[in-house]
C-alpha cells in the first residue's frame, strides 16, 4: 500500500532543532514526506501562501517574535493555513497549552519529542485541521442551502411535493455535517439552547467511557461536570453569543472525574439566529498530573534550598554567633515586612533565602576584627565592607531562579549612593535589598556588640525614620515603624 506523501514546512530559526526535526522523519516508516523550513515567520508565511502545505511545526521562540503573537499573527493572516503544530522550550508548556486554544491543532515541548510522537502529533494535527474545515464548509453550506430553500418555500409555495424535495435536501446536508462531526477524533456534543445534549460523536462517547448515544442524547450536559453551577453559568455565558474557552471537571460513566478543556459556542444561521450548542473537548488529565508532578517537584527543590541555607547559616553562628543570630532575626524582620508589603510568593521566598545568609561574607573576614571590642581602623573598616562581594562571589556561580546573590551584593547600598561596595543610587538598588537594608540596621543597632551595649529599638526606628528618603526606602522605612508601633512584630530570642 503506498503511504501518503505529507508536505511539512518548519519555522525554526534553530539550525539544531530543524536538525533534530529532520533525523526523527527519516525514522518514521508510516509516512512519506517533503521537508522544508524557513528561519523566519515572514518567508513562512510567503511560503504557506504560495500553497500544498500539509502542516506547520512553528517554533514560539523565534528571535524576530516570541510566544503567542507568533502564532496569533500567523492565523490572522487572510490566507488558508494548514495544520499548525507549535514548539515549545521545556519550561514553557504553558504557552504550548494556550497556542492550542488559540488555534493551534497540537503542541510539542523540545527535548521531549520522539519519532513516534511526532508522526502521531503531525497526522492528528492534519486530521483534526481538515475535520474542523470539513465541519465548517458543511455549517457554511448548509445555512446557505437551508436560507435559499426557506426562502423559496415562502415565495412559492407551490407544492407539498417542493416542500419535501427541499426537506430532504436538507436532510442531506445535515448528513454530511454529521459524518464530518462523527469522523472527528476530537469528541465533540451538540445542544438546545437549553443545554440538552441532542448528538454526541464516537470520540465523546470514548471520551465518557459510555457504549451507547442513547444514554445521553436528551441528559443536560451540565449533568456531566463536578461543579454543576459553575456549568450553568458557562451555558448562560453561551446562549448570550459569547464563545468560552476552559477547564472543567467531568464525570464519566463510572462516575470517575477527569479534567478536560472545554470549547463552547451558539451556532447561528446566516440571519444571526441562535440554532444550537457546540462543545468540543480535549482530555488535559494527563497534563494535570505532570504538573502536578512538577510542583510537588519545585516544592521539594525549595526545601533542599531552604536546608542547605540554613546549614550555611549555621556555619556562618559556629565561627562568629553574633553575625549568626544577627542573620536570623533579621530574617524574621525583612519576612514581615515583605508580606506587610504585599510582595508575592516569589519574592517572599527570595528574600527569606538572601536574608539567612547576607552577611555570608563575613566568614572570610577574621574573628579578631569581627569582635573587636574598640573602635576599627580604615584598613579593617575596608576588610569589613568587603563581606557583600565575597557573599555575592559564593552564590554568583550557583544558578538560581531568583537573584539572591545580588541582593546579598547590595543589602549595603543606600538611595543617596552613599552605600558600599558600588555606590547604587535610588532605582538601581533592587527593592530586596532595600527592605534587607532597613532590617539590617535595625536589628544592629537595637542589638549588643562586642564593642557596644543594644543602642534600643527606639533608637533604631529614630535612624531609619530620620533617614527616610535620604538612606533608607521610605515606603519600607514607613512599614517597619509601623510594624513596631503597632505591636505587630518584636524580634525572637
Amino acid at each position: 500500500m503506498e503511504r501518503e506523501q505529507i508536505k511539512i514546512l518548519q519555522i525554526e530559526d534553530n539550525p539544531g532543532d530543524v536538525r533534530l526535526i529532520k533525523e526523527m522523519l527519516k525514522e518514521s516508516r508510516r509516512i512519506e514526506y517533503i521537508f522544508e523550513y524557513v528561519d523566519n515567520l515572514r518567508s513562512g508565511m510567503q511560503r504557506i501562501s504560495e500553497g500544498d502545505i500539509d502542516v506547520v511545526l512553528l517554533d514560539l521562540g523565534l528571535s524576530e517574535i516570541t510566544g503567542l503573537e507568533t502564532l496569533k499573527r500567523l492565523l490572522s493572516s487572510d490566507m488558508a493555513v494548514p495544520a499548525v503544530i507549535v514548539m515549545t522550550i521545556l519550561d514553557d508548556e504553558e504557552s504550548g497549552i494556550n497556542a492550542v486554544r488559540s488555534g493551534a491543532q497540537d503542541y510539542l515541548i523540545k527535548g521531549e519529542v520522539d519519532p513516534g510522537l511526532l508522526v502521531r502529533s503531525i497526522l492528528y494535527s492534519i486530521e483534526r485541521n481538515e475535520a474542523k474545515r470539513k465541519i465548517q464548509r458543511a455549517n457554511d453550506e448548509l445555512e446557505e442551502k437551508v436560507i435559499a430553500r426557506t426562502k423559496k418555500l415562502s415565495e412559492t409555495l407551490k407544492s407539498l411535493e417542493e416542500e419535501i424535495k427541499i426537506r430532504e435536501e436538507y436532510e442531506r446536508e445535515l448528513k454530511i455535517k454529521d459524518n464530518a462531526i462523527e469522523s472527528s477524533i476530537n469528541p465533540i456534543a451538540m445542544g438546545d439552547l437549553q443545554g440538552n445534549i441532542t448528538y454526541v460523536n464516537k470520540a465523546f462517547l470514548k471520551l465518557l467511557n459510555y457504549d451507547d448515544k442513547e444514554k445521553l442524547i436528551g441528559r443536560n450536559g451540565t449533568s456531566f461536570w463536578q461543579a454543576m453551577n459553575e456549568a450553568r453559568e458557562i451555558l448562560e455565558v453561551v446562549k448570550k453569543g459569547e464563545s468560552w474557552e476552559g477547564e472543567l471537571v467531568v464525570k464519566k460513566e463510572d462516575n470517575t472525574d477527569f479534567c478536560c478543556h472545554l470549547a463552547a459556542n451558539l451556532v447561528k444561521d446566516k440571519s444571526g439566529n441562535p440554532r444550537n450548542i457546540m462543545a468540543s473537548f480535549i482530555d488535559i488529565s494527563k497534563q494535570k498530573k505532570a504538573e502536578e508532578a512538577l510542583k510537588k517537584n519545585l516544592e521539594n527543590i525549595k526545601k533542599m534550598m531552604e536546608a542547605s541555607f540554613r546549614a550555611l547559616s549555621a556555619v556562618v553562628n559556629l565561627r562568629d554567633t553574633y553575625t549568626g543570630r544577627h542573620q536570623k532575626r533579621v530574617t524574621q524582620l525583612t519576612l514581615e515586612i515583605a508580606k506587610k508589603m504585599n510582595l508575592n510568593s516569589e519574592q517572599v521566598s527570595t528574600l527569606r533565602f538572601a536574608s539567612m545568609v547576607h552577611d555570608v561574607g563575613k566568614i572570610r573576614i577574621s574573628s579578631e576584627i569581627l569582635n573587636k571590642p574598640g573602635k576599627l581602623s580604615d584598613l579593617q573598616i575596608s576588610f569589613i565592607r568587603e563581606h557583600p562581594i565575597i557573599g555575592r562571589d559564593l552564590f554568583k556561580k550557583v544558578e538560581f531562579a531568583s537573584p539572591i546573590a545580588e541582593i546579598i551584593y547590595q543589602h549595603h547600598e543606600r538611595i543617596d549612593g552613599s552605600g558600599y561596595p558600588e555606590g547604587l543610587k535610588g532605582d538601581k538598588i533592587m527593592l530586596e535589598a532595600k527592605i534587607i537594608a532597613v532590617a539590617d540596621v535595625v536589628e544592629a543597632m537595637s542589638s549588643h556588640r562586642p564593642y557596644r551595649p543594644s543602642l534600643g529599638i527606639e533608637k533604631a526606628l529614630k535612624e531609619i525614620e530620620d533617614n527616610s528618603g535620604r538612606l533608607y526606602d521610605p515606603q519600607v522605612v514607613d512599614v517597619c515603624i509601623d510594624l513596631f508601633r503597632s505591636g505587630e512584630f518584636k524580634f525572637e530570642e
